[in-house]
């Protein structure tokens, strides 16, 4: 069964400047959704970030569908009227037009829409910010989907540990559309880039002479498969070095001993230049 999510977001109006519509506002926004909303809609949620209400809908009324944007927009009008009345800050300062002309774009609210056929038990992740940019999200959509320590089945399932791919677009670039395509981990460069430092100091910390017993074991970079296993076989290391006399070079293991450093190289390297 196909499925659409619609989120049709607008400010029109706050308490004290840009903080938060008042209870009454939100209310008001919420009940004329569910009561005019019944007969096109399969459910509904409301929410505020910021100033922001923002109408989270599902519906198998495909995108863009005149009747989903005008029952916002009627929502939202239906709110200001109520900002008014509570002399709330800049009310109904995102309806830029007076009447409804088919679609929210252009006319000041924002919306984001998907239609996709439904699997069971099927979960969604819907992102809400406000005063600040759309790379906001960076961070978690990153972790949520790259980082195993936020995602095990990166380790536990065949088929997620091939990885996500990140479409990615330079918004600050106006000339057009710059997009890339990045698949991870697959063309991940952090722990390649871990991996050639440790080799380099490994190959200079052991140079002197033949390898020992203990030397000739896999230096610690052989077996990293996530940010905690490496943490563990790091302070196993350390224990045996104590014991036998033996240490590895510090800077060896820094890089991934620090899944904070990790994650903000990975999300460096995945800004568009």
């Amino acid at each position: 069964m196909k499925i659409t999510l619609s989120v049709i977001k607008a400010d029109v109006g706050s308490i004290a400047g840009h903080i938060r519509p008042s209870e009454k506002l939100k209310k008001t926004v919420e009940q004329y959704v569910r009561e005019h909303g019944s007969q096109l809609l399969l459910d509904t949620y409301i929410s505020s970030t910021g100033d922001d209400i923002a109408i989270l809908m599902s519906h198998q009324q495909g995108v863009d569908n005149p009747k989903i944007h005008e029952l916002a927009w009627k929502a939202f009008m239906a709110g200001t009227a109520v900002a008014k009345e509570q002399g709330l800050y800049g009310a109904g300062q995102d309806l830029l037009k007076d009447a409804f002309s088919g679609n929210v774009r252009g006319m000041g609210p924002a919306s984001s829409e998907m239609e996709f056929d439904e699997r069971p038990n099927e979960p969604f992740l819907f992102f809400a910010a406000d005063k600040t940019d759309p790379g906001a999200y960076n961070l978690p959509l990153y972790l949520g989907f790259a980082d195993p320590m936020f995602c095990p089945g990166l380790l536990l399932s065949p088929n997620i540990a091939k990885g996500y791919t990140f479409t990615i677009m330079d918004v600050a670039y106006t000339e057009g559309d710059r997009i890339i395509d990045l698949a991870r981990p697959r063309n991940c460069t952090i722990s390649h880039a871990c991996s050639e430092t440790m080799n380099a100091s490994w190959s200079s910390r052991f140079t002197a002479g033949p390898p020992t017993k203990l030397q000739r074991r896999s230096p610690p970079h052989a077996c990293i498969t996530s940010p905690a296993s490496t943490r563990a076989r790091t302070i196993r290391s350390r224990s045996s070095v104590r014991r036998e006399t033996f240490r590895p070079p510090a800077r060896s293991c820094r890089p991934i001993a620090s899944p904070t450093t990790s994650r903000a190289r990975c999300v460096a390297a995945i800004t568009v230049p």
